[in-house]
């Protein structure tokens, strides 16, 4: 026995490692007894093997699945736990025939269940080369798949109906057996010797290690360099047996997923100074332990430039149609990502970092006749060089009519005489009545972060909420509800398995529109507030999909019939029945069952009521018969890779009794082609039957069996049913696609059943099938919360009823935004006769490790000056921002910058233009403050203040206050 004992300050790891050596054998049947040894269909007996001369276990086949069997307590049990090296035993195998000798593959069968016949699970150990007649040893390694794949030696390998069966067998043994078809031949005179059964040290390819050795690779630990910030750690050299979690955890963070083949040597890019501790689970199939490091880093991380770049965009419809034009759209393409957009007195749609929509929210179209007067500013990432632009003009039908490049460059200074059309080119798509401008912004109004734009549409201001009613029949009214306080809605509503569109949702603050389909609606509002600010929503609502449908099931021994309603959409559906003729017909449940005293034909009807009220039928014949047998073929497993290029194969094949009626006794007589033929007495269940034999590479077609059942009953009725089962192997394979938001699309080849680990929920229909009645579907969307490698099963079920089970990892980035909190305000007001415009911004973004609050204060001026529309920032004033007590950018402004000429008559009156909107805002401060807010205790407060004159001020407040309700209130000095 063997303690140990590593304590920390929070953890303490103990290991009691406890062995007894040189076990003896298990068995070795010298004593002349056949032990607890027992046969299905066959005999056994200990005989003086004439090779050896020693006694052994001998087994004769006989008709029907033969096998010999041992479910004591020398094999039952966690074999993990129980043995934890190798089973080893002597094997010979004669067919009775010298002319033609034959060898088999199947050596050993572990389950769980009574027999190797009658079981829930099982297991195969397949050995390589082939079993003859000659005496051979075989040891069967003992150990888990991990979900990876089934353990092998030398000898051959474990297979079974999937590897989480395989793992679960190998944890819960019920016995032993060996099949006495082993060579899969027609005639009952097989004969299989075993001898000799004992736990021994695995040898060759085992992958079972020792405690000692294991713990002693452990025990060196990683190898760790260094260079600058990368650190590199390196694993003591183990063997291809063992393996590692991946990715390795840094400082308790990546928590990893899944399991793969070592490679013992990661390296990381760690930007942030101290000390840091990286893990990783080191196992084989007997032990499993973490191994970690620690490591300094003291270097100076590469400066990362992610903030943004300023453009003004100067648009020009000279059309006179008002809509002509409804929207302008701006992309980002070659790479390019916009960070956010300033519409300004526009409703803006975003889906940044890819596009941005612009368009009045007037639905009056774009204006037209010459320069739009609006002032757009778009501000672009910085990583890609240069930055370029597509804009495309939209008519009225939403069809792209003009489309523009601009190529930008973030790096490109300020310069107020800019010849903006430089930068412009169009495109084979032109339209000489539409041209679009962009001219570099102010530096000062460059913004490292753009959070603000997306918070828009996730503000809790912003809420949507939807329901539906039944109008009767199988159409439904969907009714919207949208947030108060806004002047306009813009609706809209998708249907989502066709992509159409609802023609017309009214603009009104509660709208209504008719589903006539079943399905998912996505419903998605611009809300617009008399300042023009905005807000944007999206969600789903779901239809009922009903597809109402159900079987009848006779049952044997009478007229007893068992009706299985099926097409609900949810647990919530009420089923009712009705059958003319029979009053005491049930008349509500998913499963009936009701007793037709004899043979008739009946019409039953099945309706579901969903939750919404609306009902759904279904009107079917039922034959009731006096006795008729029925089969089916069930399911196999059956993949490619477990038929190899030579030699032969077992294929076990479940097959369905679908028997009806019939007065007891009855006797189901199974014949399955091959041969074999049983009769069971009262079993009318399914029937799984073992077929040997199995050509390997499997014939173009397979290999078929036809299989008849015949029933016969006390009454001498007898009725006979047949079926052809065709053996092939099912391909199993799948494609997936992620997003970003850790939504996961999976589409398998066939319908199949899917098991995912680790992941948050799977979404309904359409966005995955629907089951069928068997739980398979094609396409399952998942969704993941973090990102990580993640193993899936999927067991692709093919026509024929083969099935194949596969284990796939797949990659999951989530990089998706929190629910943000923001509240702004426009101060409009005149001084001397000069129009004025205060913006104060404050918002608060969560991320993954801090909590960050900015508030951002701007004032803009327009005045006439030279002849030129000019943004004054005149030196009659200041504008700072207070937060938590401390100012920011007080400072005084000075300067006139034109943003773009335009001539302004010397008799007036102004152009109606060029008087107020085409320029660029001035951000004269700007406020990053990081600090931990509580969501539910704290409040903080940002102070906007524009100084105009020595006597005149402007101010007012904005506060996030307890709960994320945000306030304002104002405060005017004169």
């Amino acid at each position: 026995m063997v303690l140990k004992a590593i304590c920390g300050n929070d953890t303490c790891y103990c290991e009691f490692d406890i062995r007894v050596e040189d076990c003896p054998c298990i068995e070795d049947f010298e004593a002349g007894g056949t032990g607890q040894w027992a046969t299905v269909n066959g005999a056994i007996s200990v005989i003086t093997d004439p090779f050896t001369g020693s006694m052994v276990l001998k087994g004769n086949d006989d008709q029907g699945a033969s096998w010999m069997y041992n479910n004591s307590s020398d094999y039952n049990g966690n074999w993990t736990q129980k043995f934890n090296n190798c089973l080893c035993f002597d094997i010979r195998y004669d067919n009775g025939n010298p002319a033609n000798p034959s060898t088999g593959a199947g050596a050993l069968t572990i389950y769980q269940g009574n027999d190797p016949l009658n079981f829930t699970k099982r297991a195969t150990f397949v050995v390589n080369p082939a079993i003859g007649n000659t005496w051979t040893r075989i040891c069967v390694p003992v150990g888990l798949s991990n979900g990876i794949s089934y353990p092998s030696n030398q000898y051959g390998q474990w297979t079974s109906s999937s590897l989480a069966d395989f793992d679960m067998v190998m944890q819960g043994v019920s016995g032993i057996g060996i099949p006495l078809d082993f060579g899969g031949g027609s005639s009952p005179t097989e004969m299989v010797f075993v001898d000799n059964f004992c736990v021994e040290q695995c040898s060759g390819s085992s992958c079972c290690a020792s405690s000692s050795t294991f713990n002693s690779l452990i025990a060196q630990g990683f190898t760790v360099t260094q260079n600058g910030c990368m650190v590199t750690v390196t694993a003591p050299q183990f063997d291809s047996c063992y393996q590692f979690t991946t990715p390795p955890i840094l400082d308790g963070e990546n928590v990893p997923q899944v399991i793969t083949p070592a490679t013992g040597s990661w390296t990381f890019n760690i930007l942030e100074n101290g000390y840091h501790q990286i893990c990783v689970t080191v196992f084989d199939q007997c032990n499993i332990q973490e191994m970690c490091t620690s490591v300094k880093i003291d270097c100076n991380p590469p400066e990362v430039d992610t903030s943004c770049c300023a453009y003004s965009m100067y648009l020009v419809n000279k059309y006179t149609d008002d809509l002509h034009i409804k929207k302008v759209r701006v992309s980002g393409i070659c790479g390019t990502e916009i960070c956010c957009a300033d519409p300004d007195e526009w409703v803006q749609v975003d889906g940044t970092p890819n596009y941005i929509e612009w368009f009045e929210d007037n639905l009056t179209g774009v204006p037209n006749g010459d320069a739009i007067d609006n002032d757009f500013i778009i501000y672009l990432k910085r990583t890609a060089s240069p930055q370029n632009l597509e804009v495309e003009w939209f008519d009225a039908a939403g069809v792209v009519v003009c489309r523009h490049l601009l190529e930008l460059s973030c790096d490109m200074p300020y310069n107020e005489d800019d010849d903006w059309t430089l930068n412009t080119s169009t495109t084979a798509l032109d339209d000489p009545n539409l041209f679009v401008f962009a001219a570099r912004a102010p530096e000062e109004d460059d913004e490292s972060d753009c959070e603000e734009a997306h918070e828009d549409r996730l503000t809790t201001s912003c809420d949507v909420t939807y329901t539906a009613t039944c109008s009767g029949g199988t159409d439904y009214v969907v009714s919207l509800s949208g947030p108060s306080g806004f002047s306009k809605y813009f609706w809209t509503a998708i249907y989502v398995p066709t992509g159409a569109s609802i023609p017309t949702i009214s603009s009104e603050q509660n709208p209504t529109f008719m589903a006539t389909e079943g399905g998912y609606y996505t419903i998605s509002l611009v809300a617009v507030t008399a300042s023009n600010d905005t807000c944007t929503s999206e969600g789903d609502i779901e239809i009922p999909v009903i597809d109402p449908d159900f079987v009848a099931n006779q049952l044997p021994c009478g007229y007893q019939v068992q009706f299985l309603a099926y097409g609900m959409d949810s647990a919530s559906d009420v089923v009712s029945w009705s059958c003319p003729g029979y009053s005491a017909f049930p008349s509500t449940g998913s499963l009936v069952t009701f007793d037709f005293q004899g043979a008739t034909s009946v019409s039953v009807t099945m309706t579901i009521k969903d939750k919404y009220g609306c009902t759904h039928a279904i009107t079917k014949p039922v034959k009731i018969v006096d006795c008729e047998a029925g089969v089916e073929v069930g399911s196999y497993n059956f993949c490619p890779n477990q038929c190899g290029s030579s030699g032969t194969t077992t294929v076990d094949v479940k097959f369905n009794n679908l028997s009806k009626g019939g007065h007891c006794p009855i006797s189901y007589t199974w014949d399955y082609g091959d041969g074999t033929v049983i009769t069971y007495p009262n079993a009318i269940s399914g029937e799984t039957h073992q077929y040997l034999g199995i050509p390997c590479p499997v014939p173009a077609g397979g290999v078929n069996y036809t299989v008849t059942l015949t029933v016969t009953d006390a009454s001498n009725c007898v009725s006979t049913s047949t079926t052809t089962v065709n053996i092939s192997p099912c391909e199993a394979n799948f494609t997936y696609k992620a997003c970003p938001d850790g939504r996961v699309d999976f589409y398998g080849d066939e319908k199949g059943t899917w098991i995912f680990p680790n992941h948050t929920a799977i979404a309904p229909w359409p966005f995955s099938d629907k089951k069928d009645k068997n739980d398979r579907r094609k396409h399952v969307r998942v969704r993941y919360d973090q990102s990580g490698v993640y193993p899936v099963q999927y067991t692709s079920h093919c026509a024929n009823g083969a099935e194949c089970t596969i284990v796939k990892e797949i990659t999951v980035v989530v990089d998706r935004c929190t629910k943000n909190h923001r509240i702004k305000d426009t101060a409009k007001f005149q001084v001397d006769g000069k129009n004025y415009k205060l913006k104060g911004k404050f918002r608060s973004t969560q991320f993954w490790r801090q909590h960050k609050i900015v508030a951002k204060t701007r004032l803009r001026k327009s005045i006439i000056k030279k002849g030129h529309l000019c943004l004054a920032r005149s030196k009659d004033f200041e504008i700072w921002a207070e937060f938590d007590g401390k100012i920011y950018g007080r400072e005084k402004a000075h300067g006139c910058n034109c943003a773009f000429e335009e001539v302004i008559p010397a008799n007036g009156p102004y152009h109606p233009i060029a008087q107020t909107n085409i320029l660029p805002k001035v951000k004269i401060s700007e406020v990053w403050h990081k600090r931990k807010l509580h969501p539910r205790k704290d409040s903080i407060t940002s102070t906007h203040t524009a100084k105009i004159d020595p006597v005149t001020l402007i101010q007012f407040k904005l506060q996030l206050g307890k709960d994320y309700v945000p306030f304002h209130w104002w405060t005017d000095w004169y």
